[in-house]
């Protein structure tokens, strides 16, 4: 009896000695553990209590978010921020882009641009009023010009927009404008490589963070069931998303997460990390030192991280899964 009651105390201290609380072991009924009872017990028992406690530490975290359609802006249109804190962060954004286009748009040039194309040939003009028109066609030497004239004409189109926000927010208003990315996409292809957006629409987004993430990943092939499920409920969604990238935590090291994946709307990376041998002690306490590094290092889950975990009493559910990743990351 003195040997399974040590068992069960030394299990208890593994699955918590990285950073979990120190629990009491409990039956289903609430009822403290009794040294006679048989090891796999035991063992089933501080499988649960780390599992609770992972679940606990992600699901109080933050209130998960309604899910929202595919390609729904950051600024949809009735929608407002869930809290005066998000409303808030709102604003502070917006004042920040306006401070930025309204600096650029004091030292654009004179006039405006058009581009017309006849044949094979593209001409470029620059009007200016009380100027005869003949005279401002734009030599393919002053390309400078060009992209000036280009970017004031696609950063005034913003400067509207912004103000009309602004205005609304101030107000305490719903946000009114649909997706400041739909500027950029509004300009016709010609116009497009002259233009630098101050913000991206959500495909040329996700196509640079892709090559951004993938730079870093290790390439290698997916190792385990959960994985695939995983990718496969991912591209479901439609959602970018790179295998095993490299991250380094502090205090900790280089780690490889299982996934990082962005969601589209609100442009938050989070990185996904899944935990699937939770009945083995020694692969808890490892699990749980490594959750502890990532809060160390900024990362919290409902934030910026994701967890998800699994064991052999305890599989992992698909449904459950899919509702996670429909709450975070659409």
């Amino acid at each position: 009896k003195k040997m399974v009651e040590h068992d069960i105390a030394q299990e208890a201290r593994d699955a918590c000695d990285h950073g979990a609380p120190r629990l009491v072991l409990q039956g289903e009924e609430g009822k403290k553990l009794l040294p006679h009872q048989k090891r796999r017990d035991a063992g089933k028992l501080s499988e649960d209590i780390a599992v609770q406690h992972l679940q606990i530490r992600l699901l109080g975290k933050q209130k998960p978010r309604q899910a929202r359609r595919h390609g729904e802006s950051q600024y949809r249109s009735g929608q407002q921020g869930d809290a005066e804190g998000d409303q808030q962060i709102n604003r502070k954004q917006l004042r920040e882009l306006l401070r930025v286009v309204t600096r650029e748009l004091s030292h654009a040039p004179e006039g405006s641009l058009t581009i017309t194309r006849k044949g094979t040939r593209t001409w470029y003009r620059h009007r200016i009023p009380g100027k005869p028109s003949r005279s401002l066609y734009i030599n393919q030497k002053n390309k400078a010009l060009i992209y000036r004239l280009a970017q004031k004409r696609y950063d005034r189109k913003l400067l509207r927009a912004i103000k009309l926000e602004l205005r609304q927010v101030e107000q305490g208003k719903h946000l009114v404008f649909s997706d400041f990315g739909a500027i950029y996409d509004s300009f016709p292809d010609n116009w497009k490589p002259f233009i630098k957006p101050h913000v991206l629409p959500d495909d040329l987004y996700a196509e640079q963070w892709l090559k951004k993430h993938q730079a870093h990943a290790s390439g290698e092939e997916f190792k385990s069931k959960a994985e695939h499920l995983h990718d496969r409920i991912y591209r479901e969604f439609d959602l970018p998303h790179v295998y095993e990238p490299k991250l380094h935590l502090e205090g900790f090291g280089w780690v490889k997460p299982d996934f990082v994946v962005l969601n589209r709307r609100t442009r938050q990376t989070f990185y996904h990390e899944h935990f699937g041998m939770m009945d083995n002690p020694e692969y808890c306490a490892r699990a749980l030192s490594k959750l502890d590094a990532y809060h160390r290092n900024g990362y919290y889950e409902g934030k910026n991280l994701l967890i998800t975990m699994e064991s052999s009493l305890h599989p992992m559910n698909p449904g459950e899964v899919e509702a996670l990743f429909q709450n975070y990351l659409l």
